[in-house]
């Protein structure tokens, strides 16, 4: 509730004196503000919930955007990319995200609004507004924009009708036209056609580079992540398949050749639906750091005039931006990222030292320090390469740097969102997020219940991109959710479409939950066949299906070498595993036991503990109210 009195309205005021004092300075936040004000953080955070019912970092997200509005109104010549560095917002992209989860309308349309409300709003009697003339502007305008819209609507369909009788339907190249939203590009990996095939990473490192930079572009509707594409690189298949597969408009693809020190980039631009080519060119340049960053620019900025894509003045700019003045540094990184994409151990441990002199050679270079945290996090969360509090430490150190040096990367902020919540439990403060912020983080909405937000999120990274551990999500917030028949029936159409490890671990994990053991236990040994180093999860399953069949010996053998795992300290959370073990084989007793070891050890799989299905006819004992109090979840304990 609210706090209420006169002495309230001061300490707000005061607060928001000091966040208006520090608004350009985009690092102020819940820290300074406490300190300015000399209360310590958890005091101020207490006396402003009370007074109004507000976190720290609401207030002050809040007082920066009517800061914003104000200037919207106020002053004609600002962009709001302009206004949301004013106001404290590094990224114009996340200004605009908060400025419409609070006003309800993006920045953009502002203006507009405050124009036409005090065309609505001037006329009045003895300081009241007429109400009569506002309803009868409003009724006008309605009708008014009701024929507009009529018009408009009449004439698109009958150009697109003559346009289909002539046969010449073209895409039209006004940035609001319904057909503008559609375009979308998939970049198949450029083919190697140097003759060398050590220069593998020199063209998919082009083609990453293509697409981050193609992506950048807000008129697009999608485009397909490099990390989808690669499964593309030896396909058969034709265009009209991937573009129906991938649901979008456009194939790119091409070739690159390098003959000493001169490069050659070949390129067609292909129409999904009818495989005609819309566009082609050739492209030469110098293998240096003086041109091959150039030679980026244009082949993009190309590429999207061929889809008579609009480009801002600021994407322009965007697109123009070079990520080191270092080639060696820049070649050593697409090194690195040639490693990382194979998703193996010996890649992995291949690609750290070669991050590391991507960054020892340019240390201002923020796409290695990203890329190298996220091989520590899987080695560490994943994998069990790693203890996760070394993976952990050694992440949140070059994520954190990576921040200071770009603090408008949407991506590292998102990451560190993430190894936040599985490697801190910060529940309570990931907890006060703006609702946009929340929606990075699908897997934090799970485990505190947020299944609908969860849900709705998922299906829109499917959208954007369908890949397997997408679909292995959507399958496991449906059966948390009660919709069991739907998330067999998710499981049964996707299993024999996916096959990488993400996928088919869900696969059997969900299966095992739906008692559809047979099947989960084809996944399982899939699983196997194609994994490298055998997680802590891998083995759980292993021990639960021979349990299943009555094979206590291997089930014993299976539950020692988790054992094994956890004395050695070794990441992939065994404690946890051998708890869920003793559930399933109701020995609760033991499961509490080993529930206990894990919170202790600070494990990543403890982040379960509410959501876990083996764990729902438990959780009234009170040795699992004590473990969930513990653990500070921000909502109650589930019901069911």
């Amino acid at each position: 509730m609210k706090g209420s009195g006169e002495d309230t309205q001061p300490f707000l005021q005061k607060l928001q004196g000091i966040v208006l004092d520090n608004l350009k300075n985009e690092q102020f936040g819940v820290e300074e503000l406490a300190s300015v004000y000399g209360l310590s953080r958890s005091q101020l955070h207490k006396k402003l919930k009370k007074i109004d019912g507000k976190s720290i970092s609401q207030f002050i997200r809040e007082v920066r955007l009517k800061r914003s509005l104000e200037l919207l109104d106020s002053d004609d010549t600002l962009t709001a990319s302009e206004v949301a560095y004013e106001v404290g917002f590094s990224s114009p992209t996340y200004f605009n995200t908060c400025f419409k989860d609070y006003f309800g309308y993006p920045p953009g349309e502002a203006r507009m609004r405050t124009k036409f409300q005090n065309e609505e709003g001037l006329d009045q009697l003895d300081g009241r507004v007429t109400k009569h003339k506002v309803g009868q502007k409003a009724i006008i305008y309605l009708i008014g924009s009701s024929i507009l819209i009529g018009i408009l609507y009449g004439a698109y369909w009958l150009n697109v009708k003559n346009k289909a009788v002539n046969n010449n339907f073209r895409k039209e190249t006004t940035e609001n036209t319904l057909e503008e939203i559609k375009k979308s590009i998939a970049v198949l990996p450029l083919k190697n056609w140097s003759g060398n095939s050590n220069l593998e990473y020199v063209s998919d490192g082009l083609t990453d580079a293509l697409i981050l930079k193609i992506a950048k572009v807000g008129s697009l509707s999608k485009v397909v992540p490099f990390t989808t594409m690669l499964t593309y690189k030896e396909t058969g298949k034709k265009i009209e398949e991937i573009a129906k597969e991938q649901n979008v408009s456009h194939i790119l693809q091409g070739s690159f050749q390098l003959s000493g020190s001169q490069a050659k980039i070949s390129l067609q631009l292909i129409e999904g639906q009818s495989n005609e080519q819309v566009w082609s060119n050739e492209y030469s340049s110098n293998w240096d750091s003086s041109e091959i960053f150039d030679l980026q620019e244009r082949v993009s900025k190309n590429v999207l005039n061929a889809l008579n894509v609009v480009i801002t003045k600021e994407e322009s700019d965007i697109l123009s931006q070079v990520p080191t003045d270092s080639y060696e540094a820049y070649n050593y990184f697409l090194l690195a990222e040639y490693q990382r994409y194979q998703y193996k151990n010996d890649a992995f441990e291949n690609a750290i030292p070669l991050y590391k002199k991507a960054i020892g050679l340019d240390s201002l270079f923020v796409e290695p320090y990203g890329a190298l945290a996220e091989v520590y996090i899987f080695q560490g969360l994943i994998m069990g390469l790693e203890g996760e509090k070394q993976s952990w430490k050694k992440a949140k150190e070059l994520l954190e740097k990576a921040k200071l040096l770009d603090p408008s990367n949407e991506l590292v902020r998102e990451k560190l969102l993430n190894v936040y919540f599985f490697f801190e439990w910060n529940f309570d403060e990931l907890y006060q997020l703006s609702e946009s912020e929340k929606d990075l983080m699908y897997d934090f909405r799970i485990k505190i219940g947020e299944f609908e937000q969860a849900l709705k999120r998922i299906d829109q990274l499917i959208l954007d991109n369908p890949v397997g551990v997408y679909y292995g999500k959507k399958a496991e917030i449906l059966f948390l959710m009660g919709r069991k028949d739907e998330c067999k029936n998710l499981l049964e159409k996707h299993d024999a479409l996916f096959d990488d490890g993400f996928y088919v671990r869900e696969s059997a994990k969900w299966h095992y939950y739906l008692g559809n053991y047979k099947k989960s236990k084809e996944q399982l040994e899939q699983l196997v066949g194609i994994t490298e180093n055998y997680s802590p999860i891998v083995t759980w399953l292993q021990a639960i299906h021979a349990n299943l069949e009555e094979d206590l010996g291997l089930a014993k053998e299976k539950i020692l070498t988790l054992r094994s795992k956890f004395d050695n300290l070794e990441s992939g959370s065994p404690a946890w595993f051998i708890a869920l073990y003793h559930f399933h084989s109701n020995e609760p007793d033991r499961g509490f036991t080993w529930l206990q070891k894990s919170f202790e050890r600070h494990e990543v799989e403890m982040i379960w503990l509410r959501a876990e299905p083996l764990l729902a006819p438990y959780r009234s004992d009170f040795r699992y109210v004590e473990l969930y109090k513990k653990m500070q979840f921000p909502v109650p304990i589930a019901s069911n």
